[in-house]
């Protein structure tokens, strides 16, 4: 996985139990990851939910594809030596994260900030992905 400054960019899976009809908001996930509460404030905490598909970029350079979903927070390079399998891993991680809900904590407290980026994957799971986002 790549970031948006062509670097590498750590990228966790993450899964966990969800009971609730809804997507888990800041608080929940400072909850369960047990963040201090200093990190969940109105300032320093954001949820946000996509309905829709997550947006699909796709760019070229130097004999490079780079398929990259939520403004390039997600990317796989492409170099040509595996065909269009990218592609097929992208696009199927756009269609499986619908609805999505995106999580910062720790906004204005620290940096960088983790990012979590989650969808309910089957009755009673919630998971996704922990990146982080440099905010300076």
């Amino acid at each position: 996985m790549a970031n948006e400054s062509g670097g590498t960019r750590n990228l966790e899976v993450c899964l966990f139990p969800w009971e609730k009809d809804h997507l888990p908001d800041d608080k929940d996930i400072a909850r369960i990851f047990t963040f201090n509460k200093e990190m969940i404030t109105p300032h320093a905490s954001l949820a946000k939910i996509q309905e829709n598909y997550l947006e699909l970029t796709v760019s070229e350079y130097m004999n490079e594809k780079r398929y990259c979903l939520d403004r390039q927070k997600i990317c796989c390079v492409d170099d040509g030596a595996k065909g269009s399998r990218y592609f097929d891993f992208i696009q199927w991680l756009r269609k499986l994260f619908r609805p999505t809900v995106f999580i910062y904590v720790g906004l204005d407290r620290m940096n960088p900030v983790p990012y979590f980026i989650l969808t309910q994957l089957a009755p009673g799971w919630m998971g996704g992905f922990l990146t982080w986002v440099t905010c300076t």
